[in-house]
């Protein structure tokens, strides 16, 4: 009886196995093959399968296209919903232009990997799953995204080909990571149409090797909404890039990550979150530092940024370097702050690069300013002790709350025009006092110092603004000081023409007031004045 009941058991066995076969060979798992456009039907259609290899059709496979396919270059996506797993140019040295507007294909990866060549995708690309996009060419994209994708998108261009470009008209859907060294170019409106595109974009280039990770934006809406931010990350070795160009304004919020978690400003990483690169162009969002990293940069380098929101760090527990740097000018009408709390939190300004950036909100950063390049003009007001650099120039008609120093070499331009700058500290020259005057208007620059005033070393630059007519009042005063005055300047002051300087001029100012010659010219003048009447 055991010996029939195995039996038995075997037997069931062996249909069982018997069922899964036949199942198997009614069901077949297909894995996917690599499909290749030979172009060998009458028409440009997808759809046809003359136009694949073996002609039959794909079906979730690697589509490919490369030189067996050019004879017909214009591939159709009209008629049908197209879903593959992969889309690929492979070396391929034909250009290609897939699908039309309103068309879609469904992939989850793209593939360019030839040099110099251009591919061109009309249709939509929606992604079914995490997407990759590698590319060592460029790929032009009119539609890209998925409302249903909730994930990160990550594009990944080819590392040995940091000169690689992904240029996209519309986001729609979903998150960009860019994790790349090579140019992700946002050209379209991915806001206000259609697309409404409200995801997040992280902008990581995490390599030491490559530094030009960069996402360039050239539509006031290329970033979507505001409905998400857009990140831009630091630490150690991360060295992406947003750059702003085309004269836009763009109401997009950031975070910049900070940059060199190592704490000292000798060995910052010099990597720069957001560069305008051309164009007169507006940031209006605000910008967060966070991040564990040290250095955030925001830089100009071609035409003005205009920063219209407020800086502030968000971090608990670690202060941060902010850089307004680059070789073109740039405005802050924000405030810049630190964050809410105790002084480990704090923001120190640094100034570099040859442009002027010009602060004109009423800033509360407490950590130190420093304009090592360049010019900084206070129209507004910081509350920081200043230090000027060698080479380097301070300006403004606003108001410095606090100390300010000029080391030799350094310029102290009150007004940046005709003004008033304020010291409520004390301030010690040793560069050049520059100060500007116009004769035809009867005005002239002023440094207002509320504590001790130290000009041992510094040297008085007298600028005439006017149309060259004199300066005709008796007295005019171009610094005061509320403690007191140590020098005078060093060289040979050359002010305007008939007057000299008095150093306590009331006791608290200096002052133009006219020499000696001038005097003796001007008593006999008025008294030859009084001589003619008393004659007549």
């Amino acid at each position: 009886m055991r010996f029939l009941f195995d039996r038995r058991k075997v037997a069931i066995g062996l249909c069982c196995l018997g069922l899964v076969a036949l199942l198997l060979i009614a069901n077949p798992t297909q894995a996917a093959v690599n499909k290749y456009w030979d172009a060998e039907g009458t028409t440009d259609s997808l759809g046809e399968a003359a136009n694949w290899d073996g002609d039959t059709l794909p079906g979730l496979d690697d589509v490919n296209f490369d030189d067996t396919g050019a004879a017909r270059l214009t591939p159709d996506t009209a008629g049908s919903d197209y879903t593959y797993r992969y889309l690929k140019f492979p070396a391929s040295s034909t250009e290609y232009t897939i699908g039309s507007i309103g068309d879609s294909i469904k992939v989850s990866k793209i593939n360019a990997n030839h040099v110099g060549i251009t591919q061109t995708i009309n249709c939509e690309i929606i992604c079914t799953s995490t997407y990759n996009l590698r590319t060592a060419g460029t790929i032009e994209m009119h539609t890209f995204g998925d409302d249903n994708l909730s994930s990160y998108v990550t594009f990944t261009n080819n590392e040995n080909h940091a000169d690689s470009v992904t240029k996209i008209q519309h986001l729609k859907g979903g998150s960009i990571r860019y994790y790349s060294p090579g140019l992700l170019e946002l050209t379209g409106d991915s806001g206000t149409t259609g697309s409404n595109w409200d995801g997040k974009l992280n902008i990581k280039s995490n390599s030491a090797t490559y530094t030009e990770g960069v996402v360039r934006i050239s539509h006031n809406n290329a970033l979507g909404t505001t409905a998400a931010i857009t990140d831009i990350e630091g630490g150690n070795g991360n060295h992406g890039t947003l750059e702003v160009t085309n004269n836009i304004t763009v109401p997009e919020n950031f975070d910049l990550r900070g940059r060199e978690a190592g704490g000292s400003i000798t060995d910052n990483d010099l990597a720069v979150h957001v560069s305008n690169v051309s164009g007169d162009n507006t940031l209006t969002g605000n910008f967060n530092l966070t991040g564990s990293g040290w250095n955030c940069r925001i830089a100009s380098e071609g035409g003005t940024l205009d920063l219209t929101g407020n800086i502030t760090n968000v971090r608990t527990d670690e202060a941060r370097y902010l850089f307004l740097q680059g070789a073109s000018d740039g405005t802050m009408s924000g405030v810049i702050s630190d964050g809410a709390g105790e002084d480990e939190k704090e923001i120190a300004l640094y100034k570099e690069g040859a442009g002027t950036w010009t602060l004109s909100g009423a800033n509360t950063y407490t950590s130190d300013t420093t304009v090592s390049e360049g010019t900084l003009c206070v129209a507004g007001s910081i509350m920081s002790d200043t230090t000027v650099k060698d080479g380097a120039t301070l300006g403004g008609s606003g108001l410095v709350d606090a100390d300010l120093t000029g080391e030799p070499g350094s310029t102290i331009k009150t007004g940046c025009s005709i003004g008033t700058l304020t010291v409520t500290g004390a301030a010690t020259l040793g560069g050049a006092l520059q100060i500007e005057y116009d004769g035809d208007a009867e005005s002239i620059d002023l440094l207002d110092v509320g504590g001790n005033l130290d000009i041992t070393g510094a040297t008085v630059d007298f600028v005439d603004l006017g149309g060259g007519a004199p300066l005709d009042e008796p007295v005019y005063v171009f610094a005061k000081y509320g403690g007191t005055l140590t020098g005078t300047f060093a060289g040979d002051p050359t002010p305007p023409p008939g007057f000299t300087i008095d150093y306590a001029y009331g006791g608290d100012s200096i002052a133009l007031i006219p020499e000696p010659a001038t005097l003796v010219l001007l008593a006999g003048f008025l008294m030859g004045v009084l001589l003619v009447r008393r004659h007549k």
